[in-house]
């Protein structure tokens, strides 16, 4: 089952768009949000809140989450979360996975980014493999913080900084060899 909330601001208009809160009723696989703009309108994004389900003894259902207009993003309780994408966000993006639920929780990350302008990416230090696909227009990350992650693979047409990835502290390696359209890290590596 999925979920897909949609907002969109009329041509010339200026808005702030409604706080996207989605809460997982039990079979939730898969959460899209996007702001749509038309032709010169002034849009202040809010904020995206996912949550999955709400026991730390059981496995959430959501496995991929797509975020298109947003500050910050965070999820609850998402210990089955694979796949993230965001374009157009500009906030810190908090994934809450460490419930223990009944079976092991997803440790490898497919993160699509397109016009992310900043924030800090974190876990619940469970994620051991991040796989980060810039796509679309440029995009910044100002730090990932996960003490699990070992493993980070860049890729994609478009340019990826890294303003910092220190608070990936056990990280082992690092490949680039798929980011076509460039990637700095800034931050000193392994």
């Amino acid at each position: 089952t999925s979920v897909t909330v949609a907002q969109s601001v009329a041509a010339g208009a200026t808005a702030t768009t409604g706080a996207v809160d989605v809460t997982n009723g039990g079979a939730l696989t898969s959460v899209s949000a996007s702001v749509s703009k038309g032709t010169g309108a002034t849009v202040t994004n809010n904020t995206a809140q996912i949550t999955g389900l709400a026991d730390a003894d059981s496995d959430d259902t959501i496995t991929s989450i797509s975020v298109n207009g947003a500050t910050t993003v965070t999820t609850a309780h998402t210990n089955k979360l694979a796949s993230l994408s965001l374009a157009t966000t500009s906030g810190n993006i908090t994934i809450d996975n460490g419930d223990v639920g009944a079976t092991t929780a997803a440790k490898t990350l497919a993160l699509t980014v397109n016009g992310v302008t900043g924030g800090t990416l974190d876990d619940d230090d469970v994620y051991t493999t991040i796989n980060v696909t810039s796509t679309g227009a440029a995009s910044t990350l100002a730090n990932i913080t996960n003490t699990a992650l070992t493993s980070l693979t860049l890729a994609g047409d478009k340019k990826l900084t890294l303003t910092s990835i220190a608070g990936a502290t056990a990280l082992a390696s690092v490949d680039a060899s798929a980011a076509t359209g460039g990637m700095t890290i800034s931050s000193t590596l392994l």
